[in-house]
């Protein structure tokens, strides 16, 4: 090519003529084709080069494709020949023409480089000879040792340019040695910056050539605007930034909401990055993996850890240039997901293998290994100076950490320290793993909690994650006495660092009941009452009287809106909580009066449930407030207003909202140690209201620690927590306690007159939680009764908040009815009365509490209820819905609702289960709770395929709906004789773990009183919170459900509607995994496990894998099978850890990622199908339900440990039938009674296997029709 610079826009035949009339032998060209450089768009390429005639004949063509990594190889190959085939039928516009390019597959030499080495692909390209044609796809991806690359790079480009042009001149130097055409592809557009063109037009006499297709914005116009984006958001100014991207009209939509959320990012403005993730997430199928990797940078920095893991999954496949290889590494390191960070390194090891950042993170691994020679020598390869010092330090620690010196850690790291004080944190991290590695967990615990933790939010996360494994391990006992010791440590860095939401949420983790069962919450109790007793300062408190001071309320909305119109020219259309602030002369009103008067109108405005406007508003003055306290005397009242606002939000069902403004109050803490303590009290405050004890308790002590500075006021506030707090524990006799010194801080603020009525309602709940505990819970009802009926005249005449006492009075009054009390027309009438002045929101929830609530009024409360940014605040945010559900499925049953009743039974279900989406990534499906005719309508249509049994229980006993089988839909209340409520509470406290030591009649026993009526064959349970009880074990007619039926059960009718819809397709592959020590003995159980199943696996081509780490092709099965032990927590029974023979414990988390791919997985793992409800958010909690949210379609596990003799003949029966077609509740079913036959029918062995899930899932996809 004479002209070596030429950008052309491609029209249809331009390929062709631009191929044609560039090819000169013993000449190289560059061909920037962007998305034609495809595999099929070379293979266009070939296709047209196979055709030249006369002197330009092509002898052979050689396609140089890249490391696949991992790309399907069968893939890319028939994409290849697409593009040959439609280059053949260009030319002739004749289908039969496709059939000649059959012939030219021949003179097609396709040969894949092992890694991106530039001087690997030299040698490659030296083997075509004069009249072959080379092709080298991804030509820029390429890298020369030698070559220099700027420091400061700015895009992909300044890294790619120097080396591209490296292998410009080499290319032509083969191609004028052998008479050869060389062409190098790449999938970018030329460069956009003028020095890298000028790089590439001096490299020889190569051409370069750019086929565009055409685009509303050339490549040089997307560089430059996203350069000038990036450079007005680096100079504070996204609101100009997100003007100029709406206004280009030249953009995609996908592609405007990709550039706004990394504006978004950029700019720190997270609750906007997480609705934009949550809500408008578009169809990630059409973004380039380069967007997909950028998107999952900004999932991890918003703490959607699942989401970023999906991205990273989708985005992997197509990523080559080492720069985002890089990029994937260091997300997934951030994620903090290990199988995701070896993948990487494999790719990009494979790739790259010359990578700094590869070499580094191996280093870094062999630092964590305590392979310091290993990793010196690496460091020691690298360019910077810091890592050649990295080299010396850890050739230095190389046998010292090891040796006997670690008998005494103190003195060793005391001794290395001295030597090497820019190492310090170093020395320490690696004296606490090597005490790990060596079984001193509780030494490396130790000397960790002695480390100065005032700056080191890693050393708390650290011990907390060691004291997790410790607990995982089974050694609880071994670290009660020193996780409170931890919690005091995270108390005083938390009240310094109160939006460190990474110590704070792995101090609240640990402290779960999953790990500790009510011994985390005492731990947190205790810290909060410890502090609650320390001396105080009482400062005067700064206040406006009246509080309501602006003369005119009304005048509120213009103050409001002159604000809103300063800050959103100041942030240039971008308003952001506390960014900016107003001055008086924008304000034009007293800032005192106007703090006043925004929280007179948030005591009085009730947001409408479901109503973005009046949510708005109150956002709106959460702003001002924000942006006006600066100015005003009560500088810290923009915290009040915040935490009134959130309190609103929660009440009306909009509990996210409420979360999103507790960590915006933490946000707006500052440096003030009183302010910081307002600031951690909000949080509390909001977060006990929304039932999340630990968070409150944590934040509550953490605010107390952070200053002992305080008003009349927070006193007041504090110790009303703290009431609440304890009533919710069951500790009103602590409670009551409270009582005077709440008195006193009444008195001290003149308020008794005011709020003396709060106290008695106070005072009146606890003696009712200590009467309820009495073992005549009735005696003093009618006076408790009473006493309520006049504290609640008292709230009316004070038109103070009615709703707490209002809920109050409404249960005693059903309890008085339950028990036969006579009636009291006087507080029926003030209840009445009540009712009637509630505000508008809040009147469902008062008719919804009662004895028989109508479906309309549990519809209006249950569809107010808004949804959570994660999956497990769900079961926080229904707690009153499942409360008022149970009556509602009594009263159904008792009206003969059909209708009433499932809709209770789905308000019943496990709500809080992400399910596969369209693409792959996790959604948390559309809730049937909004309508009153929703949840029967997908049972009914569901019923088609396999009856539905939808189950309920209150005090009264069991309740019993069917839809399908045979004969009409039937409702009952199950008769106490069939069905004992006694019975059941009698059975969850030994079972189902109990089985493994019962006979079988002592198994029948069990479950004796705890029978149903009837039941199809086949049936799918919906089950609330009678799932943790196996409807395997249930009685029926004197014999045991699963003995004669196939059932299953599902989380919800909403999940299995969704996972139904996903539409999930089958590819038959299945992979088995147990992990076998091999330096133990061959009779240990896994040991054992895996010889008793080899061959049955074998005959059934399933792959069996048994190394410590399950391999990648093991995640990828469509059925993956997985046999290990188990355990079970000491202090609950809840399912604890899974683990291989040593019975070290492995990281679910890992696992769970692990299986992500997977449609079934068959868990041989004792009491993995093991279902148990949070005692604090009522939720489901066990490892089949935590696959199941990380979208597997089902699971198959025990719900008690099973003997692995069992499993031999399960998989026996289970594969053949699966592999056959059968739905997987009927191979299950067939596979549970093979055991029983080869077992003498053994119970406890033929039952223990539970299908949770989908039941119609096949091997190719779903049965339901």
């Amino acid at each position: 090519m004479s002209e070596n610079l030429e950008k052309i826009d491609l029209s249809e035949n331009q390929l062709l003529a631009s191929i044609f009339g560039n090819l000169e032998w013993g000449n190289a060209d560059v061909f920037a084709l962007s998305s034609l450089g495809e595999p099929d768009g070379l293979g266009e390429i070939a296709g047209y080069l196979s055709m030249l005639d006369g002197k330009r004949r092509v002898r052979d063509i050689y396609l140089i494709l890249p490391p696949l990594g991992e790309r399907d190889r069968d893939t890319v190959g028939s994409q290849v020949r697409a593009g040959i085939r439609r280059a053949h039928y260009t030319m002739a516009r004749d289908e039969r023409a496709t059939s000649i390019a059959d012939s030219r597959f021949e003179n097609l030499k396709s040969i894949e480089t092992s890694s991106f080495s530039g001087e690997n692909l030299i040698s490659v390209i030296s083997v075509a000879r004069e009249y072959d044609v080379v092709i080298i796809a991804d030509a820029n991806e390429y890298r020369f040792a030698g070559v220099s690359v700027p420091l400061e790079t700015v895009l992909d480009e300044d890294r790619w340019a120097p080396h591209l042009a490296h292998l410009m001149l080499a290319a032509e130097r083969v191609a004028r040695a052998h008479g050869s055409y060389i062409l190098l592809v790449t999938r970018t557009g030329l460069p956009a910056r003028q020095p890298n063109i000028d790089r590439l037009r001096d490299a020889g006499d190569v051409g370069l050539l750019e086929l565009r297709v055409s685009v509303a914005m050339g490549a040089e116009e997307v560089v430059a605007f996203v350069e000038h984006l990036i450079d007005l958001v680096d100079r504070d100014r996204a609101g100009a930034a997100l003007s100029l991207i709406e206004n280009e009209v030249r953009l995609s939509k996908d592609q405007r909401w990709a550039l706004e959320i990394d504006i978004f990012s950029r700019a720190g403005l997270r609750p906007r990055v997480q609705q934009l993730l949550q809500e408008d997430l578009p169809d990630t199928a059409s973004l380039p993996a380069t967007v997909l990797l950028r998107l999952a940078e900004i999932a991890a920095e918003a703490d959607r850890d699942d989401l970023s893991v999906w991205l990273l999954d989708q985005s992997l496949p197509d990523l080559q240039s080492q720069s985002h290889l890089e990029t994937a590494l260091s997300v997934a390191r951030r994620i903090e997901r290990r199988p995701l960070v070896e993948r990487v390194m494999i790719v990009l090891t494979n790739l790259h293998p010359e990578s700094v950042v590869l070499r580094r993170q191996r280093g870094f691994d062999a630092v964590t290994e305590g392979k310091y020679e290993q990793a010196s020598e690496i460091f020691e390869g690298l360019p910077t100076p810091k890592d050649r010092d990295r080299a010396q330090f850890y050739r230095a620690l190389n046998g010292r950490i090891e040796c006997g010196a670690l008998k005494q850690p103190e003195a060793l790291i005391e001794n290395l320290i001295n030597q090497f004080p820019d190492y310090s944190n170093a020395i320490r991290l690696q004296v606490i793993r090597s005490l790990e590695r060596t079984d001193r967990r509780l030494d490396a615990i130790a000397l960790l909690l002695d480390t100065d933790f005032s700056t080191e939010a890693t050393w708390l996360t650290l011990a907390s994650n060691l004291i997790e494994q410790t607990i995982l391990a089974g050694e609880l006992d071994t670290v009660k006495g020193t996780i409170p010791q931890l919690v005091d440590v995270s108390l005083r860095y938390l009240a310094s660092h109160p939006t460190d939401g990474r110590v704070r949420t792995s101090i609240v983790d640990l402290l779960d009941a999953s790990h500790l069962a009510t011994l985390g919450p005492a731990i947190l109790l205790r810290s909060v009452l410890e502090r609650a007793g320390r001396p105080v300062t009482v400062r005067e408190r700064t206040t406006v009287q009246p509080r309501s001071g602006l003369k005119d309320i009304e005048s509120l909305p213009a103050v409001s809106r002159r604000v809103l119109d300063a800050l959103a020219a100041k942030g240039e259309g971008v308003i952001v909580i506390a960014k900016h602030t107003v001055s008086r002369k924008e304000l034009g009103a007293d800032p005192d009066q106007v703090l006043a008067a925004i929280l007179e109108f948030i005591n009085f405005f009730e947001p409408g449930r479901r109503e973005s406007v009046d949510t708005q508003v109150l956002h709106n003055l959460v702003i001002v407030a924000a942006a006006v306290a600066p100015l005003a005397t009560a500088s810290d009242e923009d915290l009040t207003v915040l935490r009134g606002v959130a309190i609103k939000l929660a009440v009306c069902g909009q509990s996210q909202a409420a979360r999103d403004l507790a960590e915006q109050a933490l946000a707006l803490a500052g440096d003030s140690p009183p302010r910081r303590r307002q600031a951690l009290f909000s949080f509390a405050d909001i977060y006990a209201r929304l039932g999340m004890t630990r968070e409150s308790l944590l934040a509550l002590a953490a605010g107390m620690e952070a200053s002992d500075s305080v008003t009349w006021d927070e006193i007041w506030y504090e110790l009303n927590l703290l009431f609440r707090l304890l009533r919710d524990l069951g500790l009103a006799d602590r409670a009551i306690d409270l009582i005077p010194r709440c008195r006193e801080a009444l008195a001290a603020m003149g308020l008794e007159d005011v709020f003396g009525h709060r106290l008695d309602t106070f005072e009146l709940q606890a003696k009712d939680q200590m009467r309820r505990k009495n073992a005549a819970p009735a005696e003093g009802l009618e006076t408790l009764l009473a006493d309520a009926t006049k504290n609640a005249r008292e709230a009316l005449n004070a038109n103070d908040e009615l709703l707490p006492v209002t809920v109050f009075l409404r249960q005693l009054m059903n309890e008085a009815r339950a028990i036969g009390l006579p009636g009291h027309s006087e507080t029926q009438l003030v209840f009445d009365k009540l009712v009637e002045k509630l505000p508008i929101p809040h009147k469902p929830i008062a008719l919804a509490i009662s004895d028989n609530p109508t479906l309309e009024d549990v519809v209006a409360v249950a569809g107010g209820v808004t949804a959570s940014q994660y999956a497990d605040d769900t079961s926080y945010d229904l707690r009153l819905v499942r409360a008022i559900a149970k009556k509602l499925a009594r009263s159904s049953i008792d009206s003969q609702d059909l209708e009433g009743f499932v809709f209770a039974a789905e308000a019943l279900s496990d709500q809080g289960l992400q399910v596969w989406g369209r693409n792959g990534e996790l959604v948390q499906p559309t809730r049937l709770l909004h309508s009153s005719g929703d949840p029967l309508t997908v049972a009914s249509d569901l019923a088609q395929c396999l009856p539905i049994v939808c189950l309920a229980r209150d005090e009264a006993g069991l309740m019993y709906g069917r839809l399908g089988g045979e004969g009409e839909c039937r409702l009952d209340a199950v008769p106490t004789r069939v069905f004992e409520t006694m019975a059941f509470k009698q059975w969850r406290e030994i079972f189902p773990y109990g089985y493994r030591e019962l006979g079988d009649d002592a198994f029948r026993e069990s479950t004796a009183s705890l029978g149903l009526v009837e039941l199809p064959k086949r049936a799918l349970f919906i089950a609330g919170e009678l799932t943790l009880l196996p409807p395997n074990v249930m009685s029926l007619e004197g014999d045991l459900v699963g003995l004669n039926s196939a059932v299953a059960t599902a989380p919800s009718l909403g999940w299995l509607r969704a996972s139904i819809d996903a539409d999930r397709q089958g590819d038959g592959s299945a992979a088995a995994w147990i992990p076998v020590a091999s330096d133990l003995s061959d009779t240990e159980t896994l040991s054992l496990l895996r010889d008793d199943i080899v061959d049955v696996l074998t005959d059934a081509s399933v792959p069996l894998f048994t190394e410590p780490k399950p391999p990648s092709s093991f995640s990828r099965a469509d059925l993956a099978i997985l046999g290990a032990h188990g355990g079970l927590s000491h202090e609950n029974q809840y399912f604890r850890s899974v683990s291989d023979d040593r019975h070290q414990p492995a990281d679910i988390k890992q696992l769970v990622d692990l299986l992500h791919n997977s449609r079934v997985a068959i868990l041989f793992v004792c009491s993995g199908g093991r279902h148990d409800f949070h005692p604090e958010s009522g939720g489901a909690v066990g490892l089949a339900r935590r696959l199941l949210g990380h979208g597997l379609s089902a699971v198959v596990a025990p719900s008690w440990p099973l003997e692995f003799l069992a499993v031999r003949p399960w998989l026996k029966a289970f594969l053949p039938a699966w592999n056959s077609g059968s739905p997987l509740i009927d191979s299950c079913h067939v596979a549970n009674q093979e055991v029983a036959r080869v077992s003498s029918y053994s119970l406890k062995r033929s039952l223990a296997m539970t299908l949770y899930g989908n039941p119609l899932v096949t091997i190719d996809g779903c049965a339901w029709s």
